[in-house]
């Protein structure tokens, strides 16, 4: 077992620093001697002579008999895999004149430490499916929209094919309208409008992406069925930042900023079947995707990948330990009366790891989407409010993310 601490300062002193930690340090002493070679004698010869009548022999007398012992290996420590272990660190700089640091308890109220939230774990939940299956292929999600990418297909050869006919009448504005480009040449075409680039958006974002996703995954799938290994390990993770300021009326400002890791290492025991690891044995998810809109509903409650996850997670014979990382810092100004010119910046990590839990799906919650997709999804949006103005015509695959 390793345990420890370590006490500098208190809370009112310029520097104030406070670590601890518990758990077994993965090391077991073993008694095992394994015999390396047995133990023999060994003897050492001399040469000496005797004399019968006038003939001299020669003849050969022991003259020592060393015993050398049998050679054993020596008890060594081994290292017994993963174990528990936790660690609470606290460090503050503090200069004159400013209160203590709140005991870096995160903003939101809540008991530091601040856990994942659920679609966190829903996220995180869908790393590990990856790890357990190999790759990211659905063949049922794939045979539900089957229909919708064979005339996205048509549609576009189609359109191929009418820009090479008009090309060869000499038409070029209107073979740069099929393939939808603008072109200000001779004839009476009708330039393209917001409906036609709409259409042309979302068959991209949701047909042919969509489209070269499955082909890329679809092959990954092929090639973890041809060379996986029985046994595999992996590790997946997810963060989640948080931060707030606020300030105490003439007092001081504060700033708080946390962010919680929850991590899982796994050794998974032996491959999933074949008919769950390509989605044969996943009918919820293709009923999903069918859905009119359902990757809409998926921007702010994580539908698709929960169902996903409830494919893989239940299923899966695996070993894993869990990692949790917490770190919050603090920082403090102060603005007036006896704080004035003073500071405290601070800083709290908090690891905790623990062995063989085990992972199970989490039900998602609404949520807005991130600022990084913020763009990407405004896009689709607006290209989705315009289609619906007249109603859809274009032939694009509009139900998948």
């Amino acid at each position: 077992m390793t345990t420890g601490s370590i006490l500098i300062g208190n809370t009112q002193t310029p520097l104030y620093f406070n670590k601890g930690w518990n758990g077994a340090d993965g090391a077991i002493d073993t008694k095992t001697i394994r015999l390396i070679r047995p133990g023999y004698t060994k003897v050492r010869m001399v040469k000496s002579s005797y004399k019968i009548g006038r003939r001299v022999y020669p003849r050969w007398e022991v003259a020592e008999r060393i015993i050398v012992p049998a050679k054993y290996s020596r008890g060594r420590r081994i290292k017994s895999g993963e174990h528990a272990y936790t660690v609470d660190e606290t460090k503050i700089n503090r200069s004159q004149g400013v209160g203590p640091v709140g005991w870096l308890s995160d903003w939101t109220g809540a008991t530091f430490p601040v856990p994942i939230s659920n679609n966190g774990m829903v996220t995180l939940g869908s790393r590990m499916s990856h790890l357990a299956k190999g790759h990211d292929f659905n063949l049922s999600v794939a045979g539900a929209e089957l229909d919708k990418t064979y005339q996205m297909t048509v549609s576009c050869v189609n359109r191929f094919s009418r820009s090479i006919a008009s090309l060869r009448k000499g038409n070029i504005a209107d073979a740069a309208r099929h393939l939808g480009v603008d072109h200000p040449g001779p004839g009476r075409v009708k330039p393209l409008d917001t409906k036609d680039v709409a259409g042309m958006w979302l068959e991209l974002q949701f047909g042919w992406k969509p489209l070269l996703h499955d082909v890329h995954d679809a092959a990954q799938a092929l090639a973890y069925h041809h060379n996986a290994p029985r046994q595999s390990k992996g590790r997946a993770s997810v963060t989640e930042k948080r931060s707030y300021s606020y300030t105490t009326p003439g007092s001081q400002n504060n700033y708080y900023e946390s962010r919680s890791t929850l991590g899982y290492n796994v050794l998974y025991m032996e491959k999933l079947s074949t008919a769950r690891n390509i989605g044969l044995l996943d009918p919820l998810s293709a009923v999903w995707e069918r859905l009119p809109f359902s990757f809409v509903v998926d921007w702010f409650i994580p539908i698709g990948t929960y169902l996903e996850n409830l494919n893989i997670l239940p299923h899966v014979n695996g070993i894993y330990t869990k990692t949790e990382k917490y770190i919050i810092d603090e920082v403090a100004f102060g603005i007036g009366g006896t704080n004035l010119g003073g500071s405290n910046i601070g800083k709290r990590v908090y690891f905790i790891r623990t062995p063989n839990v085990t992972l199970y799906p989490v039900l998602p919650r609404f949520h807005l989407p991130h600022s990084e997709a913020n763009t990407v999804r405004l896009g689709d949006s607006l290209a989705l409010l315009r289609q619906a103005v007249e109603g859809f015509s274009h032939s694009g695959n509009y139900t998948r993310w």
